[in-house]
């Protein structure tokens, strides 16, 4: 193989190495960017949880049943 042919196969080998890389960053971005949608819905759902519960009267998660249940 000679130099001008190894050369041709390594920018070969780059271009497409950038375009993975290139295709796997916007996949990274794209997760991240549903990871905080999720997150922010997961903060609500709790507010919202603990509205309920506060809401509940003399009933507490921590309420354990008595002996003999």
């Amino acid at each position: 193989m000679s130099d001008d042919e190894r050369i041709a196969d390594l920018e070969t080998r780059l271009a497409y190495q950038e375009n993975t890389i290139e295709e796997l960053s916007s996949v990274v971005a794209e997760q991240a960017r549903v990871l905080e949608l999720l997150r922010e819905q997961l903060r609500r759902l709790t507010g919202r949880m603990e509205t309920v519960e506060d809401a509940l009267p003399g009933e507490t998660p921590d309420d354990t049943p008595p002996p003999h249940y």
